[in-house]
């Protein structure tokens, strides 16, 4: 029995090795809920709301910062992959004249 005990703990303590920042994530959103529903009866000041919201904040703007160039990165590699499919239909449209002789150019 002692040995399967020891089996699970390590094979748990594996699993968590592996996906150790899903459970950091669970941990760190299960940590912050409870803490705002410790905090909320004290009526705290605008001030210390501001000061506990504010590592959020930041994040939140940082992760729009990230976002914006990838979103526009992304159209730009969908428009240029667009043109040059379409570019690609117009040379060989171009270039397989019937009865003619073409260099594609």
């Amino acid at each position: 029995m002692y040995v399967q005990v020891r089996r699970v703990v390590f094979g748990l303590l594996r699993w968590i090795k592996n996906n150790l920042l899903l459970v950091l994530t669970v941990s760190g959103v299960l940590v912050g809920t409870v803490i705002g529903f410790i905090l909320r009866p004290y009526n705290l000041s605008e001030e210390t709301i501001m000061l506990l919201s504010f590592p959020g904040d930041v994040l939140m703007r940082m992760l729009k910062m990230i976002i914006l160039p990838l979103i526009i990165s992304s159209l730009i590699a969908g428009t240029a992959a667009e043109w040059a499919q379409l570019n690609s239909v117009m040379d060989s449209q171009r270039t397989h004249v019937p009865g003619r002789i073409c260099s594609g150019l």
